[in-house]
């Protein structure tokens, strides 16, 4: 059984070690290393070690750099579909002309897009838990079990969840915000950084446990 409250204390667990990871999820590039602690406390749930909801230790940065990388590649791959349908119906000036896409410029195929992304966004995290764990990068596309695991009560719960839990923290933390003065950069969104880094070992958290209790 999740248990969401463990899976909500996590993050707190070691201050030391969250610091840490607030820090590097602000720093472009560098942050892959975040995103590759993330699935780490995925694994960890998963392979059920002492001291389980503990925060692992940042160790191997290298391997966690590679893996935050690699998980990345593995969402745009997962994000093609709602891409090519994009690219389709606007054309190929669709990357500078994203932010003007509206309902009305695109009409029924807006809708389409949504489902789509929104079950690409549903999926995606069952794919990384399941590339975390080997971090065997074709166990991400290993579809029929991805989606029968997906395709439950128990992660739909762990999902909802973790959405909640991150809309909550972006608004709470929306006030920490820093100016700079950097081309085409006017300020550091650090409270987003923050929530989402907060909220994926939170949600990971679940995910890994959800993955290895559905049969």
């Amino acid at each position: 059984m999740l248990d969401y409250n463990e899976a909500l204390k996590r993050p707190f667990t070691d201050v030391k070690k969250l610091l840490i990871g607030l820090v590097l999820s602000i720093i472009p590039i560098i942050n892959f290393i975040a995103s590759g602690y993330q699935l780490k406390c995925s694994k960890s749930i998963i392979k059920k070690g002492k001291n389980m909801y503990m925060l692992p230790e940042w160790t191997n940065w290298g391997n966690l750099f590679l893996v935050g990388l690699v998980s990345f590649f593995i969402s745009l791959i997962y994000f093609i579909p709602a891409l090519l349908l994009i690219f389709f119906f606007v054309g190929k000036d669709f990357l500078t002309n994203l932010s003007s896409l509206t309902y009305e410029s695109l009409g029924f195929t807006a809708i389409i897009i949504v489902v789509i992304s929104l079950i690409t966004l549903y999926v995606l995290p069952m794919a990384l838990v399941k590339y975390s764990i080997n971090e065997k990068f074709g166990d991400a596309f290993k579809f029929i079990e991805i989606f029968s695991k997906s395709l439950t009560w128990k992660y739909t719960a762990a999902w909802i969840f973790t959405l909640i839990i991150l809309l909550v923290l972006n608004l709470v933390l929306s006030w920490l915000v820093i100016p700079v003065n950097l081309t085409g950069v006017d300020k550091i969104n650090l409270g987003g950084s923050f929530a989402n880094f907060i909220s994926l070992v939170t949600g990971f958290t679940l995910f890994g446990k959800a993955y290895s209790e559905i049969k």
